[in-house]
């Protein structure tokens, strides 16, 4: 624990932004997290020192597809695009019709966007469903990203 928050939990949450990251991954990833100095934590009533985190999994992917239905309070449908733009001001759209049992088997997932050049009110969706990515009750992930060294936190879309 780091301030309340586990750290078991933070390590977690770095796998899932790698494998979300990189929707490609199949091998086995090693990822290291240096901090900028030596952080003490509590574990089992008693304090460790750290210098770094490793975290080390093996990713199992499936990727599924399938037709929902995206109703928004004011909108249109960019067909050259094949996009949906959500008008300027106040907005808000809900995606309908997800079925997670019912989705077709594919062997790749959709070309992931950059997201810093995805245009004003245009909506770009992908739900993951991440096994175990949720802390037991009100648990919460310990705050370390502020901790480790620049270039190690990997590149995620949404932090």
């Amino acid at each position: 624990m780091y301030q309340g928050g586990s750290v078991e939990w933070w390590m977690r949450e770095k796998a899932f932004q790698i494998s979300i990251a990189d929707p490609h991954l199949t091998a086995q990833v090693v990822h290291r997290f240096n901090f900028k100095t030596p952080l003490t934590i509590a574990v089992e009533g008693k304090s460790a020192t750290l210098t770094s985190l490793v975290v080390s999994f093996t990713p199992k992917v499936q990727w599924l597809a399938e037709t929902v239905q995206l109703d928004a309070r004011s909108a249109i449908y960019d067909y050259v695009r094949g996009r949906t733009v959500l008008t300027p001001g106040n907005n808000s759209f809900t995606i309908k019709g997800i079925d997670l049992n019912r989705a077709k088997p594919i062997p790749t997932p959709s070309p992931i966007p950059d997201f810093r050049t995805v245009g004003p009110g245009v909506v770009e969706a992908f739900l993951v469903d991440l096994i175990g990515s949720m802390p037991p009750g009100n648990l919460a992930a310990a705050k370390l990203d502020g901790l480790i060294r620049d270039g190690d936190l990997p590149p995620v879309a949404f932090r």
